[in-house]
């Protein structure tokens, strides 16, 4: 299960290109990293659970960096389903609605 994540508040027009490398490393890049690493000791049946939001399926305002990568751990679920369903690994997006510590 892919679970780090970073939220930030930003707009469009506000949105400094650091915070989204940022938010992307942790949210995007990460989950691929550790996929890379993890699904060589797979057996036939496991499964990679994504952690988006629903802000991948829906934006709202304030959170631009955050829907932008929460879109892209759906499309990286989406990719992984395409590669890995030959070799009988299940992917699945899970979209939980705002949580806040």
């Amino acid at each position: 299960m892919n679970n780090a994540a970073m939220m930030t508040k930003e707009t469009v027009q506000t949105l400094e290109s650091e915070i989204l490398r940022r938010v992307m490393e942790l949210n995007v890049v990460a989950p691929a990293a550790l996929n890379r690493r993890l699904i060589p000791r797979m057996k036939p049946g496991s499964s990679i659970i994504y952690i988006s939001s629903t802000l991948g399926r829906k934006a709202v305002a304030n959170t631009h960096a955050c829907v932008v990568s929460k879109h892209a751990a759906i499309g990286q679920m989406c990719a992984s389903f395409q590669d890995l369903a030959a070799i009988l690994i299940h992917t699945a997006a899970v979209c939980p609605g705002f949580t806040e510590i």
